[in-house]
């Protein structure tokens, strides 16, 4: 039989439930698995129809298979998200009793929702990479380049100057992806839990442009 076509187009909230499960399946161990998938259902349908996020999906046949998701907005969402489900709290305070070490984490990353860190946008662009993902069944097709490309050039299409994300510096296969793609190191730094992540950067503006505001935020 041939290959069912692959279907690239932008993020619908109706992709929601989807999206929250294969996030769910690709998540590190630790609080976010331990929530439940309320908040992330939540957080998916609400970036889909945020106008300071981009998102796309690959699907085949109707299952997804991936998605990437950029924003500048990402502290707003996550607020919203955590405000709609109240049963958070008390997931949180159940898993730090279980594992009292992401207890800490869990009161940094709130506090940072509540007073986010203002960067300059020199160092950190404004425009995110939030997440990329693929299932696991589906790696090795190129779709995560497809998804990331289509991302920035619907970024550059906004007017956005310039996409940041981070990464684990020992996740070789993203830095790989990333770097073939434009984006450059820009800084190092440690999580809460010891591993180092890179920073990095894409210029979208074409060669030769001029230096301008931020057209898309």
């Amino acid at each position: 039989m041939p290959d069912e076509p692959l279907e690239l187009r932008p993020m619908r909230s109706r992709d929601a439930e989807d999206l929250a499960t294969l996030r769910l399946a690709t998540a590190e161990a630790g609080l976010l698995t331990a929530i439940g998938r309320r908040p992330l259902e939540v957080f998916f349908r609400l970036a889909a129809d945020d106008p300071d996020t981009i998102g796309f999906v690959a699907r085949e046949d109707g299952p997804l298979l991936g998605y990437a998701l950029c924003t500048t907005a990402a502290v707003r969402l996550q607020r919203s998200a955590i405000r709609s489900s109240p049963r958070l709290w008390l997931a949180a305070a159940a898993l730090a009793i279980r594992d009292p070490r992401l207890l800490g984490s869990a009161i940094r990353r709130l506090r940072a929702l509540a007073s986010p860190r203002r960067v300059p946008q020199d160092v950190e662009p404004a425009l995110r990479l939030f997440d990329i993902a693929v299932t696991q069944d589906s790696r090795g097709r190129g779709l995560g380049r497809r998804l990331l490309d289509a991302t920035i050039a619907a970024a550059r299409e906004r007017g956005y100057p310039a996409m940041g994300l981070s990464v684990l510096a020992d996740n070789e296969r993203a830095l790989r992806l990333y770097g073939s793609s434009g984006f450059v190191p820009n800084q190092r730094g440690v999580r809460d839990d010891g591993q180092t992540y890179i920073t990095m950067r894409l210029s979208l503006r074409m060669s030769g442009e001029p230096e301008g505001s931020d057209a898309g935020s």
